[in-house]
């Protein structure tokens, strides 16, 4: 299928984050040394602007939002309220939210050493806050550099290792073995991947897309019975495929633009839609920087002009087909 072949790409190519890993600018490294001693925060920037740090492949973040958002704390990286448990202002309001993060942060930290107890670079984590030794960072000559950048992200190294204690072997198995959200959902229905063409479990929520939305939301919202069709509840009717997953739409690979004036074939890629897909659903296709064909002649999706404004703003689209009206 279309669909499934940028997937079977995304396998094959290297430089990519595995799936379930991204690509995170982590401005310093959290040094402590194998009993969990605070050692030193060392300094990852290249210059003064932000993406002069360069990317750490780390698990992917987790997908937060609204008032209980300090209940999912990432996987041994996060800014510093989770990390050490230090609030962005001094207001009494942010420093008690800065220590439920901590709070939720060290009871992950717990639970992936109950999973894997004979790692050194977990025991070493644990440790770290068992001693309570994430209140001598602040007096580390680095901190106020650390703490003037917004959210800035820490992350653990043990002395005397070149890699981050995220990128030990053991620890690396034990995320890329990890299920994901939707798995541990005992109701979500088991449904044909239409990008990977395996059978899993539907995603109700998402991983945040970059430009698209600020939060994490359904990608439609039915709350009302009435909309409900053949048993499948809520954002359960709707499984559209995450375009903006897929390296190959999402960011431009390179690759000469080739166009076939009497089929619908484009290189280096292309896309084709069919069935029912809204308005909205076009309104989705902003920020596909990568996509270089894109065939919606179906009339079945029954688009009108004014839908196509969002395909204006994709600076590699060079072959369009669309089923043409009049309006």
């Amino acid at each position: 299928m279309i669909l499934q072949a940028p997937a079977e790409y995304y396998r094959r190519a290297d430089g990519l984050a595995p799936e379930g890993w991204e690509y995170k600018r982590i401005p310093f490294y959290v040094e402590i040394d194998g009993s969990g001693a605070f050692l030193q925060l060392t300094d990852r920037r290249a210059g003064p602007r932000p993406t002069d740090v360069p990317p750490t492949l780390v698990p992917k973040s987790e997908i937060r939002s609204g008032t209980r958002s300090y209940e999912r704390p990432n996987a041994l990286w996060d800014h510093y309220g989770f990390v050490l448990g230090l609030s962005k202002s001094d207001s009494e309001k942010d420093k008690a939210t800065a220590e439920r993060q901590l709070q939720h942060f060290t009871a992950r930290v717990r639970q992936f050493y109950n999973a894997l107890s004979d790692c050194g670079e977990l025991q070493a984590i644990l440790s770290f806050y068992q001693r309570e030794e994430h209140k001598r960072v602040t007096s580390d000559p680095l901190w106020h550099d650390c703490y003037r950048i917004a959210g800035c992200n820490l992350t653990f190294r043990i002395a005397a290792q070149a890699e981050i204690a995220l990128h030990a072997d053991a620890v690396r198995r034990l995320f890329s073995s990890a299920t994901t959200s939707c798995e541990d959902d005992p109701v979500a229905p088991k449904r044909v991947c239409l990008v990977t063409g395996e059978t899993a479990k539907i995603a109700k929520l998402h991983f945040p897309i970059s430009g698209v939305g600020a939060k994490p939301a359904p990608l439609c919202a039915t709350n009302e019975a009435a909309y409900w069709s053949f048993g499948k509840e809520k954002g359960f009717g709707f499984p559209v495929s995450l375009l903006h997953e897929l390296p190959v739409f999402k960011s431009w690979q390179g690759g000469e633009t080739k166009v076939a004036l009497l089929s619908y074939r484009s290189l280096p890629n292309h896309l084709s839609l069919r069935g029912r897909f809204s308005d909205r659903g076009m309104q989705q296709m902003r920020g596909l920087d990568g996509l270089s064909g894109l065939n919606l002649d179906d009339s079945h999706l029954a688009i009108p002009a004014a839908a196509l404004e969002p395909l204006v703003s994709l600076p590699h689209l060079g072959w369009l087909g669309v089923d043409a009206k009049d309006d």
